[in-house]
């Protein structure tokens, strides 16, 4: 890993160079697997006292980085020398006044050659700072448009037992027949009809079993 870290040290001054060191050394730690989630949590650990600034910068370099079909082709070309990405990088950093870790950790991913996961591991980066926060990402999903009264019914369920939500995503999905589902990062509140179903079916087969 000799030479990302030099490519890495040529952002900037040696606090970047060090800031990025400690993201190459967490995700050596992970290893290979839930890669996005590596590099998000080791952005979020040394940003998370400036995050509300990083958070629009992020914002800023996914619509430059990712958005623009050749932008994209021009990063995840094998091909092109990483000391050519790099250079865009440092010149997108000046050009746009990003923070020098920002801009390290960018020079760290297309490093390791990870820019196709940039988006993911932006995503797993906010996921991540409202867990920190105490926040959290509500989606719903009814078996049709739900009304203002039934959005708010829904809302005031999941406040009553878990706070305020960050963000709310509304879904449409006729599969659950009735009711609702609530998904709250790994916790889920199945109200559905579908889910009902379920339940009354294990019910059955515990009950034909137990004769």
């Amino acid at each position: 890993m000799g030479k990302p870290l030099d490519w890495v040290y040529s952002v900037g001054d040696n606090t970047a160079g060090v800031l990025c060191f400690l993201f190459l050394g967490v995700v050596k730690k992970r290893g290979n697997g839930r890669v996005a989630y590596c590099y998000a949590r080791a952005l979020l650990d040394v940003v998370m006292d400036s995050a509300d600034g990083i958070c629009g910068e992020i914002r800023l370099v996914e619509d430059a980085l990712t958005a623009d079909g050749e932008v994209r082709a021009f990063f995840s070309n094998p091909v092109t020398p990483k000391e050519n990405k790099i250079g865009v990088l440092r010149a997108l950093g000046e050009s746009c006044k990003l923070s020098q870790p920002l801009v390290g950790f960018l020079c760290v991913v297309v490093g390791d050659g990870k820019f196709d996961l940039l988006s993911d591991m932006f995503a797993e980066f906010f996921v991540l700072l409202m867990r920190a926060r105490g926040q959290f990402a509500l989606e719903i999903t009814t078996a049709s448009q739900a009304s203002a009264a039934e959005e708010e019914r829904i809302l005031n369920i999941v406040k009553s037992e878990y706070g305020e939500p960050a963000t709310v995503t509304k879904r449409v999905d006729p599969a659950i027949l009735g009711g609702f589902v609530a998904k709250m990062d790994s916790l889920v509140i199945d109200a559905s009809f579908s889910g009902y179903l379920r339940e009354l079916e294990n019910v059955s087969r515990g009950v034909v079993c137990g004769v």
